[in-house]
């Protein structure tokens, strides 16, 4: 008697297994990520600039909802949505108490139902797995190799830094990943140390100084491999690296350019901007500068979404005089635009929609930095990338700004750091503690929501009333890492 055909029970003509038809939802998702991550190359003009893997969002959103709800309001979401209600709620009143035009408003109110959107989807789609999460990135990485094309007019180092680098980081730092989880992790460090300097070759600054902060995350986890909480030595020698970093960055920016590295534009540049008030690592970018001066002026309420105030506009180029940064350093980026200059997530969201903006950021920086405290002290197979991802959000939340092309990509480096503090809790946590209570657990083996008892287990991983003995303790190796 032949074999049954796989996937198949014992009967050939029998249906398939439960098994096989979640390999095949699961093969089936995956391809939605990747999908969804790469039609972020490409927008279309509907209120602005909206991406073709937001308007993908809009039409999974309901059908995911329908399937996968309880996927997206789980606990540790909580604040997340709590933060951007009061969020939009704040941009709504914002626009409305300073009477701004409608186009405004609606620019400014789908920015933040967008995001939160994106989120949601992101969170039902990629389901904590790891695997996923290194789809997506390969996705991001896509979509900056494609938009590194629109710059080829231009020189390759403009190249460099829309596209090249990043594609280059993602694709290199899942290869370190490998090392890393293989326990090699001096490669994984030499890799990273490596980008950072092909990114300072091409005057790409703020990736430099990212890929040093990564470097230096991956070699202090190497060093504290055995180490499952932070001691106050530990927190103080984390916090005196990251400084001696960013100086580092500073001053090797700078000795880069005294020895000619750098063409003669870009090496003048950084010349005169070494003499300035914030160093050459700032940019010598006088937007956050003047996005200060907003805030004090209108911190509760705000000036409503894409404000315009020639008064601030020209403030932009007093300020950079006054911190040291000569004329050339800076020219705005439209003369004729006069929308309050505000270059973060941080930034934009205060002068825009008051102190509920600000708030919802804050609180993400705060996650970004928990999260990554969390990677030196649990063993994550996909650290390096984690770390670059984190990194970068805590960058972008200071000193990027937020458009509707790297929307998405900031609502999965928030999921991001959302299930690194999640994971993390499991990890140190008795295993009996990790379901999110018993008590729905049994409610959902008997009302079939939660699925069988091995789907339940399988989900997380963990000892169930009702499961064998002999898969504790295989359940217990598990949690020690990510998964």
């Amino acid at each position: 008697m032949l074999p049954p055909k796989r996937g198949y029970s014992a009967s050939a003509r029998g249906p398939r297994t439960p098994r096989a038809r979640r390999s095949r939802e699961s093969a089936f998702i995956d391809w939605v990520v990747f999908i969804l991550g790469v039609a972020g190359a490409y927008s279309v003009a509907v209120v602005g600039s909206l991406p073709v893997c937001e308007i993908m969002v809009v039409f999974l959103l309901p059908v995911l909802m329908f399937v996968y709800r309880d996927r997206a309001f789980r606990r540790e979401y909580r604040w997340f949505y709590i933060l951007l209600a009061a969020w939009l709620i704040g941009t709504l009143f914002a626009d409305a108490y300073r009477n701004m035009p409608t186009a405004n408003r609606l620019k400014g109110t789908s920015r933040v139902i967008f995001f939160g959107l994106d989120f949601a989807v992101l969170t039902m789609l990629i389901d904590r797995r790891r695997r996923r999460m290194a789809i997506f990135a390969a996705s991001i990485a896509v979509v900056m190799f494609v938009s590194a094309f629109r710059f080829h007019f231009d020189a390759f180092s403009t190249m460099w830094k829309f596209g090249f680098s990043s594609f280059l980081t993602i694709v290199s730092l899942l290869v370190a990943s490998n090392f890393y989880e293989r326990g090699r992790h001096w490669i994984s460090v030499s890799i990273v140390l490596a980008l950072a300097a092909t990114n300072l070759i091409f005057a790409f600054r703020s990736q430099f100084g990212v890929l040093l902060a990564v470097a230096a995350l991956c070699a202090f986890r190497a060093f504290a491999e055995r180490r499952t909480r932070f001691s106050a030595s530990m927190i103080v020698a984390l916090l005196m690296t990251l400084v001696t970093i960013f100086y580092a960055a500073n001053k090797a920016i700078v000795i880069a350019a005294q020895h000619g590295l750098f063409d003669a534009s870009t090496q003048q540049k950084f010349e005169s901007q070494a003499g300035g008030k914030f160093g050459t690592l700032a940019g010598g970018r006088p937007e956050t500068l003047v996005a200060i001066r907003a805030i004090l002026d209108s911190p509760i309420i705000g000036h409503g979404s894409y404000a315009t105030s020639q008064y601030y506009s020209l403030m932009e180029e007093d300020l950079a005089y006054q911190n040291g940064y000569v004329q050339g350093d800076y020219t705005a980026e439209d003369p004729a635009n006069d929308t309050i200059p505000a270059h973060s997530h941080l930034s934009e969201a205060w002068v825009d929609s008051g102190i509920s903006g600000g708030i919802f950021w804050i609180y993400a920086f705060l996650l970004a930095v928990f999260a990554i405290t969390k990677l030196m002290t649990h063993r994550f197979s996909l650290l390096p990338l984690y770390c670059y991802f984190l990194v970068n959000l805590c960058w972008d939340i200071i000193y990027s700004p937020m458009g509707s092309d790297n929307r998405i990509w900031g609502a999965f480096f928030l999921m991001l750091a959302c299930d690194v503090v999640w994971r993390a809790r499991l990890m140190g946590a008795s295993p009996r503690r990790l379901v999110p209570s018993y008590a729905k657990a049994r409610v959902g083996l008997a009302s079939g929501r939660h699925g069988s008892i091995s789907d339940i287990r399988s989900r997380y991983r963990l000892p169930i009333p009702g499961c064998r003995p002999q898969h504790r303790g295989r359940t217990k190796r598990m949690l020690k890492s990510d998964g």
